[in-house]
């Protein structure tokens, strides 16, 4: 038994050690051998071995290089054929992913906004991070194939601009897909934050194989991405899934949305309080009774 417990233990090891690497490679981009036994601080010889062995099954690439006037080993994942950008843009920070075609996140970078921040000049600022994550796994930037954006606001299907405005400061009336394609020259496609949480969900994770699904994601704002026969369902001027700007209190606090009082978002009923207690409004929504609703101003989810 103790036997099968120390192989059991150096069998995690291992595979926590390689999870090190590779999440260092993927944070920081290309490495050499010894920056990543500085930065996992792991062995020399312990990097060396599994770079060697990740090398071998094709998850890990390297190449011949020099430090400080001495041969060197540098290190990225190895990558598909092309590449792919995505941009995630909420009210506070800018968040870029760099993946290969097979979904393997190769780069990541993210970048605080100001509060009065532009979205032209933040685009721009955009387009040198995606440069320097392609340089930083030894590709360039021709080799990207495409951009898929996420937004923190409901975005209309018909224009490709933010449906309600006031929800991501800086960002109103901006024809986002444009604006990016035209610096870049590739293809861009911009949504809802949920909504491609849902799809996502419903292509890869815990609702594959599922026709009807829906996927909430509680962040600075509440929101909620659905799936309806298989397809994203985004309402005539996507806000389908907007159930955080459902009045709960009609007397309660103007919404950043501009169009309502004692919307959900601003603040999560019960959050201020006692851990585990709900305010009214939470109790009533969560028997779900009609007389309930009536008394929290729930006025259903705008199409």
């Amino acid at each position: 038994m103790s036997s099968r417990r120390n192989l059991g233990s150096q069998s995690s090891l291992r595979e926590a050690n390689r999870a090190r690497i590779l999440d260092a490679i993927t944070h920081y981009g290309a490495l050499t051998q010894v920056e990543l036994a500085a930065v996992t601080g792991l062995s020399p010889a312990t990097v060396s071995n599994i770079v060697k062995e990740q090398a071998a099954v094709g998850v890990l690439k390297t190449t011949p290089t020099s430090r400080s006037g001495r041969r060197a080993v540098r290190v990225t994942l190895a990558r598909e054929m092309g590449l792919v950008v995505g941009l995630h843009v909420s009210n506070r920070q800018l968040r870029l992913a760099l993946a290969d075609a097979g979904h393997q996140v190769l780069a990541e970078r993210m970048l605080p906004l100001a509060r009065d921040h532009r979205a032209d000049s933040e685009l721009d600022r955009v387009m040198l991070l995606i440069q320097d994550m392609a340089e930083s796994v030894g590709a360039g930037q021709d080799e990207v194939l495409a951009v898929g954006v996420g937004l923190a606001a409901p975005v209309d299907p018909r224009t490709g601009v933010i449906a309600t405005a006031g929800l991501l400061r800086g960002w109103d009336g901006v024809p986002v897909a444009e604006e990016l394609e035209s610096r870049l020259h590739r293809p861009v496609f911009v949504d809802n934050e949920a909504n491609l949480g849902a799809l996502a969900e419903y292509r890869m994770g815990a609702a594959q194989g599922i026709r009807q699904a829906a996927y909430l994601r509680v962040s600075h704002g509440v929101g909620a991405g659905l799936i309806v026969d298989g397809r994203v369902y985004r309402g005539g001027s996507g806000k389908a899934g907007e159930i955080g700007h459902l009045t709960l209190d009609e007397q309660g606090l103007v919404c950043r949305c501009g169009n309502r009082r004692g919307c959900r978002s601003p603040g999560i009923p019960g959050r201020s309080r006692g851990r585990g207690e709900l305010s009214p409004c939470a109790r009533h929504l969560r028997r779900a009774s009609p007389r309930g609703r009536r008394r929290c101003g729930h006025r259903g989810i705008a199409g």
